[in-house]
């Protein structure tokens, strides 16, 4: 007795050969390796030695996109004088080659931006 495989015993056949298989290893195909995941880069002290001790982290997410932690708070007002102060740390991250900068309020907040698509190339309070 000849047995065929259906449509649905090839997929729940195929899904055990997955579940077989380790999510760590990268996995290769006919096009060639896995391409390898985009990691950070811890760029803290580089920041703070442009911009001081109020960046408490600073990552760079892939090339030229830095992400600045800091101890600002945002006031709420217009023209405060903390966003004027994160507007020169983002200046500062631009002085470093970055070309898409992130600072961050003390609560997690995005505060100012520079490379955004909706805000443009300069650092602009968000």
């Amino acid at each position: 007795m000849r047995r065929t495989l259906t449509a649905a015993g090839a997929l729940l056949a195929l899904a055990l050969a997955l579940s077989a298989c380790s999510g760590d290893a990268p996995v290769e195909d006919a096009a060639g390796p896995a391409t390898a995941t985009v990691s950070t880069v811890d760029r803290t002290a580089d920041v703070q030695a442009v911009a001081g001790e109020v960046v408490t982290k600073a990552t760079e997410t892939e090339p030229g996109r830095i992400e600045v932690e800091t101890t600002i708070v945002d006031p709420r007002t217009d023209a405060s004088a903390e966003a004027a102060q994160a507007v020169e740390v983002c200046n500062a991250v631009i002085e470093l080659g970055a070309e898409h900068v992130s600072v961050l309020e003390a609560d997690g907040s995005t505060f100012v931006v520079a490379g955004h698509p909706s805000y443009g190339e300069e650092c602009t309070e968000v």
